[in-house]
C-alpha cells in the first residue's frame, strides 16, 4: 500500500468517526454555552453531576466532550 493511499484512507477514518461523535451530540443534545472566553458543552443538569467539555470554539468544546 502506497502511503498516500494510506493517508487518504486514514482521513476518510477520521472523517467517519468524526461524523460518529457528532451524531451522538445531535442526539444527546447537551447545552452548548459560553463560558468568558471559553465555550462549555455540557450534559446533565451540572458541572458536578453531568459531563462537560470545554474549547476555545464550540466545536473544540464539543469534540472535548
Amino acid at each position: 500500500m502506497s502511503t498516500t493511499h494510506a493517508l487518504e484512507e486514514q482521513s476518510r477514518l477520521n472523517a467517519a468517526i468524526e461524523a460518529e461523535e457528532m451524531n451522538l451530540f445531535a442526539i444527546l443534545k447537551p447545552s452548548l454555552k459560553q463560558d468568558g472566553n471559553r465555550w462549555c458543552c455540557l450534559y446533565g443538569e451540572d458541572l458536578q453531576f453531568g459531563i462537560a467539555g470545554f474549547g476555545d470554539t464550540p466545536r473544540t468544546a464539543i469534540w472535548n466532550w
